[in-house]
């Protein structure tokens, strides 16, 4: 795996890159980074199965793992931290950005693309924005609806309270409540090892920044009535954090859905059911390539 680090304004972008043939990028979600697709010193090799055909290009967000914010990011309270495109705050634009930054920096003018949890809003930001980069977009437990009303509430809660308290209560309270039950059951040791890890690539400034941004993006569901590329829907029947339910609503959207509702799964499908994540992953590409 190559590891490079390039410079986005203030900020540096740090991206791992694995593989060779198509590309295919994978963005992670919150409080994690690029190993949550692949970690091949503890044994996790789920995307590895891919990089016989196809080139994986692994971004960390700014603020967790080896992306850096910028100093104009850090230490921002609520007040600072207005709605909208701004490089000076982070936002599903500026990640978006970001994504594209690293795209162009690899001279990719189009490539097929996964975003689990928060990294799929970034990546329903950048479709919105940038459609012809993308031959095909895949929703990893994640969604295009942006916030209700009182998780808009908690995610300024959640922001002020990492702030005062740091992220290790957080991280660990968060991945709590990310498996599903029978998971969590059987695997208490591998959980406290991926609770471990987020810790330890999760900075205070970046779970800050990334509670503002997830709350103030915007609903993105009527970009996937416009997208012309197939869309891949991989949907954990026990998420807590998002609803089976509200995401089979928006599968009816694209012209051209891949659906994968997971039995017994909650938000963390390549731990919990990596064979059955990779199968609906293969099925969406093969319909990409044809």
């Amino acid at each position: 795996m190559t590891s490079t680090t390039i410079d986005f304004g203030q900020t540096k972008l740090s991206y791992y890159t694995t593989g060779k043939g198509l590309p295919l990028l994978l963005l992670h979600g919150f409080c994690a980074d690029h190993t949550v697709w692949m970690q091949e010193p503890n044994g996790h090799d789920f995307m590895k199965p891919f990089t016989e055909n196809y080139r994986l290009i692994m971004p960390d967000i700014p603020g967790f793992g080896t992306s850096i914010l910028s100093d104009s990011m850090k230490n921002k309270d609520e007040s600072s931290l207005p709605n909208g495109a701004s490089h000076d705050v982070a936002s599903m634009y500026y990640y978006a950005d970001c994504i594209k930054a690293i795209l162009d920096a690899e001279n990719i003018s189009s490539c097929a693309m996964i975003g689990h949890s928060m990294g799929g809003y970034i990546l329903m930001n950048f479709a919105s924005r940038f459609p012809g980069y993308l031959k095909g977009l895949g929703l990893f437990h994640s969604t295009a609806y942006d916030d209700d009303i009182e998780k808009k509430a908690g995610r300024t809660k959640t922001a002020l309270f990492v702030q005062q308290h740091g992220a290790a209560p957080f991280v660990k309270e968060l991945y709590g409540n990310l498996f599903g039950e029978g998971y969590r059951t059987t695997h208490q040791h591998d959980i406290e090892t991926i609770i471990a890890d987020a810790t330890a690539t999760s900075t205070t400034e970046g779970i800050v920044n990334a509670c503002f941004a997830m709350r103030d993006r915007i609903n993105t569901s009527a970009v996937l009535k416009q997208l012309e590329v197939p869309v891949l829907f991989i949907i954990g029947k026990e998420d807590k954090a998002i609803a089976a339910e509200k995401t089979l609503q928006l599968t009816s959207l694209p012209e051209r859905s891949v659906i994968c509702l997971l039995e017994k799964t909650g938000h963390m499908g390549m731990f919990e059911a990596p064979q059955e994540c990779r199968a609906a992953i293969m099925e969406w590409l093969s319909v990409i390539t044809r």
